[in-house]
């Protein structure tokens, strides 16, 4: 039987002087009325990524003493390595697992589970990382409080997932600029200093980056663009609003494509984008696509989910499953 979301709009706070053990079981004593298949009574399984940026393991501990003080029960497993958190995920036994990291952790995580046949556990984060563009998408909260009642008896949504080369993606996949940005970022960097080392990446190769021919091919017409993403998500890079439209939590994918990328129309993308006008730049054409082959005459980076994929060509369409997410309590912009 499918999961139906729970709302939490309705759900009153219990009073500052009763115990966050009771207010939290009140709660989902309030939320099982509506969805008791919701409520999160099994296994849990934390997977931390120790090496992404703001990784703060004091917040973890918070989470996991919590549950495992409302009586359930609660592993947390330390990945060593990349790769790892894809394994754990393929085979762990669980009803849950909550994945502390950023939107690569989370990336590894939907690999593996999509590699298990029914039923797979659920699937939460518990946003950490230099960025995680998913947390937002879901309205996830950032407080440990707020976390665990999502995790116990919040929404579950499906999250919709694209497909690059066969690679699974939950935000997007691009060629070009973007895709070459993510390439010369330093990971070690990128652990000390967060989102600020692709603001570096982005001003050393904004000056110098000339950028070779994507040829698009939807099925429907061929053209020719400079920088190409294909969405599953509305945010981009944190909060900025890549796309109103498109939600990782409905089908269907966004195709967006940038015909120049020199210095000036970079920087006029990057001042639409801050400001929430990116809708309005005439370089920018955008397309709804199920299936798109991206071709180039000479190699040019491709990228999913802010970590390097690879070289042109890509093929990009949507995944035929979904899976079973923690959303926050109020629906996603």
């Amino acid at each position: 039987m499918e999961r139906q979301p729970a709302s939490c709009l309705d759900v009153r706070i219990a009073p500052r002087r009763a115990s966050k053990k009771l207010a939290m079981e009140k709660t989902c004593q309030q939320l099982a009325a509506a969805a008791s298949s919701a409520e999160l009574s099994g296994r849990i399984v934390i997977v931390v990524n120790p090496n992404s940026g703001k990784h703060r393991k004091d917040v973890i501990n918070r989470i996991a003493e919590r549950l495992q003080n409302l009586k359930r029960d609660v592993e947390v497993i330390e990945s060593r390595g990349p790769g790892q958190i894809c394994e754990i995920a393929r085979t762990i036994v669980a009803q849950a697992i909550l994945v502390a990291g950023g939107d690569g952790s989370v990336n590894e995580a939907v690999r593996g589970l999509l590699k298990r046949s029914y039923p797979r556990p659920l699937l939460g984060i518990i946003p950490q990382g230099s960025a995680n563009i998913l947390g937002h998408e879901l309205a996830l909260p950032t407080s440990v409080s707020g976390l665990v009642d999502t995790f116990l008896c919040g929404r579950i949504g499906h999250l919709h997932i694209g497909l690059a080369n066969g690679r699974p993606f939950t935000l997007m996949a691009s060629v070009g600029f973007d895709a070459e940005v993510v390439k010369t970022v330093s990971m070690p960097l990128k652990r000390r200093i967060g989102r600020i080392t692709y603001v570096y990446a982005v001003l050393k190769l904004a000056f110098s980056y000339k950028g070779g021919d994507i040829e698009v091919n939807t099925g429907n017409e061929i053209f020719s663009a400079k920088l190409v993403i294909v969405t599953k998500s509305k945010y981009y890079g944190g909060r900025f609003v890549l796309d109103r439209e498109t939600s990782a939590i409905r089908p269907g994918l966004k195709l967006i494509a940038v015909s120049d990328v020199g210095f000036v129309s970079l920087l006029r993308l990057g001042i639409g984008l801050i400001s929430g006008r990116l809708n309005d730049a005439t370089i920018v054409r955008r397309m709804p696509v199920r299936l798109v082959q991206l071709r180039s005459h000479r190699e040019v980076a491709t990228q999913i989910d802010g970590d390097h994929l690879g070289t042109t060509p890509m093929l990009v369409s949507e995944c035929s499953e979904t899976l079973e997410v923690f959303m926050g309590s109020s629906r996603p912009e």
